[in-house]
């Protein structure tokens, strides 16, 4: 069966591709359409993985990313409490309300069905996705942050 894969991205175009996303969609608009054409000059014949393995890879790539992003949280919250005077009430509630914003604004943004093509590799799809788990992995963050203030 033949499966689509997507053109790699280096880091620094993620985060370019996702800003030229939400602020100019006509500029985001020319980029897709020269990633689309790389696309269909990379798409081959090529064997397609289970959609198990598929979902154990999203599975514990998601468990990584929220343990890093709590990780990271609880190592800034515990050096903040440190440094200045613990338990700093005010901080960590601006901190909770700040995160749990990101994860709202996160779960009401992604989109789904309206994007979705059957490859899933087209650079809209993947836009979304790094941009909804950047406003995930920061609110975890920050939560996990004025927790370890507290």
């Amino acid at each position: 069966m033949s499966e689509t894969h997507p053109v790699r991205v280096k880091p620094w175009c993620k985060f370019y591709l996702s800003i030229l996303c939400v602020t100019n969609p006509k500029a985001f608009e020319r980029c897709q359409g020269r990633h689309n054409a790389a696309l269909s000059r990379s798409s081959g014949s090529t064997i397609r993985k289970s959609a198990g393995v598929t979902v154990c890879r999203a599975f514990w790539f998601s468990f990584l990313l929220v343990v890093v992003s709590a990780g990271i949280g609880c190592g800034l919250g515990i050096s903040i409490r440190r440094l200045y005077t613990p338990g700093n009430r005010q901080l960590a509630e601006a901190l909770q309300i700040i995160g749990t914003f990101s994860l709202i604004w996160a779960t009401l943004f992604v989109r789904g069905w309206e994007i979705q093509t059957i490859g899933g590799v087209t650079l809209a799809e993947r836009v979304n996705q790094w941009i909804y788990r950047t406003l995930y992995c920061f609110g975890t963050a920050l939560l996990a942050c004025s927790m370890a203030l507290t």
